[in-house]
């Protein structure tokens, strides 16, 4: 908590019976969080603390600005606090510090080797839980090196007529993305900030393929675990 708070680590901890049952969901432990922007802080300091569930139908990509939360929730909440976009971008990494062992139950904006360092030992991260498809049209391949990268490329590229919708996703200066059937490039930020507004705007525009080209070793791993914990398949060239 000293270390990472406020920030985007969620920590599952056995709860007190002053916890009410509804908070806890009938389980005998609750999830903390303390986030870090300078809206919800004051939200905080003026209602005490809060129970809430995520801006978001089951299924659907976190919102990371308030229309994605109107797309979602509109008309079924009474009003949204709009404190503009978020800062990450990603949710929070949750680790559950309940039984004794570490365990991480979802990967977020808080990269693992940084909990590892903290703590001095190896985390289990097969707990990782999936959310299902919400797109489930839309394949998404990751290449793991440039020469693949082209030739997947080329290979979509090779059939005008009958060629998928292709969006490519990039993080740096790569070859191969001016040709004429992407039908849409996106900018992967720093840390993989925007990969939801990408996923959602993917789905806007009924994308089929979504390419995503060599990432860099910094937001590779949390990437493809976001990506495959959000989709049920996620090929990997």
């Amino acid at each position: 908590m000293d270390m990472f708070w406020p920030g985007p680590l969620s920590l599952i901890l056995p709860a007190s019976q002053d916890v009410p049952p509804i908070v806890r969901g009938g389980k005998p432990t609750v999830g903390l969080r303390m986030p870090s922007h300078p809206v919800a802080l004051a939200l905080i300091d003026a209602a005490g603390p809060l129970a809430a569930p995520s801006a978001n139908l089951s299924g659907r990509p976190s919102p990371t600005d308030a229309e994605h939360v109107e797309n979602d929730l509109g008309g079924r909440i009474a009003a949204i606090l709009d404190g503009g976009p978020t800062g990450i971008g990603l949710e929070s990494t949750i680790l559950d510090l309940s039984a004794g062992d570490f365990k991480v139950l979802r990967q977020g904006g808080l990269p693992v080797e940084k909990i590892e360092q903290a703590l001095g030992v190896k985390i289990d991260k097969g707990m990782t839980r999936k959310h299902g498809d919400y797109h489930p049209n839309l394949r998404i391949i990751i290449s793991s090196n440039e020469k693949d990268f082209e030739a997947q490329i080329t290979k979509f590229a090779s059939s005008i007529k009958s060629a998928p919708k292709i969006a490519v996703v990039y993080n740096r200066n790569i070859n191969g993305v001016n040709s004429h059937n992407i039908y849409r490039k996106y900018y992967l930020k720093e840390k993989g900030s925007n990969l939801y507004t990408i996923l959602r705007d993917a789905e806007d525009h009924k994308i089929e393929i979504l390419l995503f080209a060599p990432l860099e070793h910094e937001i590779a791993e949390i990437t493809t675990s976001l990506l495959e914990r959000i989709y049920n398949q996620v090929e990997k060239g």
